[in-house]
Formats: structure tokens, C-alpha cells, sequence
């Protein structure tokens, strides 16, 4: 797929489903940051049992930093712009098996 800077300005604003074929892809596993714990865990036994505890030990934490900055930056703009971002990222919320982002609009200002 042809990628157009004008429209993100930069490789890093990229929609990720539009930088690599991730569909093309046979994964034999898929994890993400929301499910980390359990993902890191699964991975283990996919992997004849390997242990990543101390990966968990240094998780500790995150979530909630990752919670409070969403609400800090997303109360700073508008309900409009956070569904505008949503619309162009919303392939990889489909890929990622994200859900609409609800909690992000409830943050957004009112026009």
C-alpha cells in the first residue's frame, strides 16, 4: 500500500496497518500491552515452558503511569479531534483488537 507523508507527516504517525502487511503475516503469536501479564505467561508455554518472571517484576507499575498520561493529554483536547484520530487509526484498532475508544472520549473537552 502506497504510504502518503502528507497525510501523517512523519513514518512514526503512520498507521501501523498501513506500514507493513501485517495481514500477510502467519503469526504464531500475538501479544499486546494489555494483556501483558498473561500474554508474557502464554508465551512461556508456547516456548516449552520457559519462565519470564522477572520480564513481570519489571511490569510492575506501567499501567496505571499509561492510564494517568492517556487522561492528562486526551482532557486536553476535543471529543471531534480524539474521534478524527480514531477514524485514522482505525485499522490498527481493528489489527490490535482494540476496542472504540470510549475512555479516551470520555477525557476529551466538549466543543
Amino acid at each position: 500500500m502506497h504510504h502518503d507523508r502528507r497525510s501523517y507527516g512523519s513514518l512514526h504517525w503512520t498507521p501501523f496497518t498501513k506500514l507493513c502487511k501485517i495481514c500477510d503475516v502467519s503469526f504464531d503469536f500475538v501479544g499486546k500491552l494489555e494483556t501483558f501479564e498473561s500474554d508474557v505467561h502464554d508465551l512461556g508455554l508456547f516456548l516449552d515452558g520457559i519462565s519470564f518472571d522477572d520480564v513481570l517484576a519489571r511490569k510492575n507499575g506501567v499501567r496505571k503511569t499509561t492510564d494517568n498520561l492517556a487522561q492528562k493529554y486526551f482532557s486536553q483536547i476535543s471529543k471531534e479531534l480524539i474521534l478524527q484520530l480514531y477514524r485514522a487509526y482505525e485499522g490498527d484498532f481493528r489489527a490490535g483488537g482494540y476496542p472504540y475508544p470510549d475512555d479516551y472520549l470520555a477525557y476529551g473537552k466538549n466543543a
